[in-house]
């Protein structure tokens, strides 16, 4: 809803921003025991030149969860297992023709890490790909806005919507990765019943 970045933009928008910012934050409420960090995207970037409120911040807060700024190294200990990645909105040596493109320079960048994730080009992808010796996973999250003024304007650029997810094993050194949260969901059901 900010008019000073996207002029127009405004008459696209269905809920008034006052309404959007509680409906957000009631989101994360309900996340509270779930979230373990958010990430600063260019919205929310602009948001925080613009108004001098740094609204993640306050979502994390109501998250209960690490405010990572502009994205950060996750250390996560499930069971007798440490599993590490890197995570940001955004990152230089972005591609529209090569999305995990980013993810790969991560590693190179910021060292070794089981996975690296990025959203920003409103695309999902999800690979395993060998990297420094190691199987890594690289991991793109997609859209629920696929069509916009400015995506038009800019060329044509149609989102895709998507939600991959990784699945970390407890006791045994396992990343499993999956396109889509529905069959994601229904495979960690399973395991849980073994």
């Amino acid at each position: 809803y900010l008019t000073g970045t996207h002029p127009g933009s405004q008459y696209e928008q269905i809920v008034q921003p006052g309404s959007q910012d509680r409906i957000v934050l009631h989101y994360w409420e309900s996340l509270r025991q779930k979230t373990l960090a958010i990430v600063r995207g260019c919205h929310d970037d602009w948001s925080k030149k613009m108004g001098d409120m740094d609204f993640v911040a306050t979502c994390a807060e109501r998250a209960n969860a690490l405010n990572f700024w502009h994205g950060g190294t996750l250390t996560l200990k499930i069971g007798n297992q440490t599993y590490t990645g890197h995570i940001r909105h955004k990152f230089k040596y972005e591609s529209s023709l090569n999305t995990t493109n980013a993810q790969r320079r991560m590693y190179e960048i910021y060292g070794p890490a089981d996975f690296a994730v990025l959203a920003h080009l409103h695309n999902p992808d999800i690979q395993e790909r060998r990297r420094m010796g190691e199987f890594r996973w690289l991991v793109r999250s997609g859209t629920y806005k696929v069509w916009d003024e400015f995506a038009q304007k800019i060329g044509g650029y149609k989102g895709r919507p998507g939600v991959p997810v990784l699945i970390f094993h407890p006791e045994q050194r396992q990343i499993e990765g999956y396109r889509d949260l529905e069959v994601a969901v229904d495979r960690l059901g399973a395991l849980r019943q073994k």
